[in-house]
This record gives C-alpha cells, structure tokens and sequence, in this order.
C-alpha cells in the first residue's frame, strides 16, 4: 500500500541525509520541504545539506541519490494578494543526466545546468 511521509529538511545536513535515505526504502510517496528560491536551488541546497552530514558519500554518489530518488520538484510561493502560496514552477529531473541532474520545467524548457 501506498504511504506519504513529510519531512522538513532544515539546517542540519543529517535530515537531508535521512529523508534521502527514507525515499530509497521502497516506499512511495515520501515528500520534503526545503527553503530554495527556485527548483535548482532545492536541488543544489539538498545536496549541499546532505554533503554536511558528513557521511563520506562522494558528491557523484550524492547526486546519483537524489537522482534516483525523486521525481519531480514543485517551487512554492507567496502570491502578491494576500500571501497566498501558489505553485511558481514544477521541475523534473533529466532522465539522459544523471549525474548533473539537469533541472527541466514540466514545458520542456531547461531552467538551468549544473
């Protein structure tokens, strides 16, 4: 059956590390907040957080992990009205780069190379 688990991702690399460790269990449905200002900012901050838990992983295995484990990125903002928060950009990873996970808006146009 299938579950949803939520985990906030904060300041400290072990969470980065354990929520990524938690989507390779088999389990669908596993969801993370991060604080980035866009979808390859998300990318680039998870990674760099879970770089700080000091796990010894090289950086290719690190983006090899994230890689695999998700599928797609969504950017949520506050709107000019009210401060609702609204889905600013929805991202997936490149499946023919997956050690650079190039970031791809669900149009088809490249955001950005890393």
């Amino acid at each position: 059956s299938a579950r949803a688990t939520t985990r906030p991702i904060r300041s400290r690399g072990g969470e980065a590390l354990d929520l990524l460790q938690a989507m390779h269990t088999g389990h669908r449905g596993t969801l993370g907040t991060i604080h980035a200002n866009g979808t390859a900012d998300a990318l680039r901050r998870l990674e760099t957080l879970v770089m700080l838990a000091e796990s010894g992983l090289p950086v290719t295995a690190v983006r090899e992990q994230i890689f695999t484990a998700l599928d797609a990125v969504v950017h949520v903002e506050r709107g000019p009205s009210m401060g609702k928060r609204q889905v600013a950009e929805v991202a997936m990873l490149d499946p023919n780069d997956s050690v650079n996970y190039r970031v791809v808006v669900a149009s088809g146009r490249p955001v950005t190379d890393r």
